[in-house]
């Protein structure tokens, strides 16, 4: 797992919240999955540093992630990192 400040520069990743585990163990249902970018010199993070903003710089008016507002970092788990974007250009990662 990585953890989500170390991001500097603007990658899209999947995630879970830590909370939805607990509920999936307790009712049996799923854990729902999420597709955001996390990084970068545009991702808000709270003076405190304990809390991170998604979809504050939408492009186009278009959302970049799953997962709007502010969200507290220690309720993020990030599960597998897609791509990065270095010299405005995405590039895959590979997980192995």
């Amino acid at each position: 797992m990585q953890e989500i400040i170390d991001f500097d520069c603007p990658t899209r990743v999947i995630l879970h919240f830590k909370q939805d585990e607990e509920i999936a163990a307790k009712h049996g249902v799923r854990v729902v999955y999420y597709q955001a970018e996390i990084g970068g010199v545009d991702q808000p993070v709270s003076p405190c540093g304990e809390f991170i903003r998604f979809n504050f710089a939408a492009k186009n008016g278009e959302p970049v992630s799953e997962v709007n507002g502010w969200i507290r970092i220690d309720s993020i788990v990030i599960d597998s990192i897609l791509e990065k974007r270095e010299n405005e250009e995405w590039a895959k990662v590979s997980n192995g």
